[in-house]
């Protein structure tokens, strides 16, 4: 697996942590602690907001990473444009 392959894995489970922690959340919990692998937080109903915009974020750290990938697994040749 190659690094960005591995970035996109690792970032897909994030994103994962945080849905997790949103439903758990509004499913009635009072608190869910939340474990990214980088940080440890207890979450609230009070940093729902918070937490939907860091998964956002997450989210468009996987598109862009996802885009860097060749398409097809082709590699990428770039030309000059003149």
């Amino acid at each position: 697996m190659t690094f960005l392959e591995e970035r996109i894995a690792a970032n897909k489970a994030i994103i994962l942590k945080y849905e997790t922690a949103i439903s758990t959340i509004l499913a009635g919990a009072e608190s869910y602690t939340l474990d990214t692998g980088q940080s440890r937080q207890t979450v609230t109903r009070s940093n729902i907001q918070e937490i939907q915009t860091s998964m956002l974020a997450a989210y468009g750290l996987l598109i862009t990473l996802e885009g860097m990938l060749p398409a097809n697994n082709q590699p990428l040749i770039a030309r000059p444009a003149w």
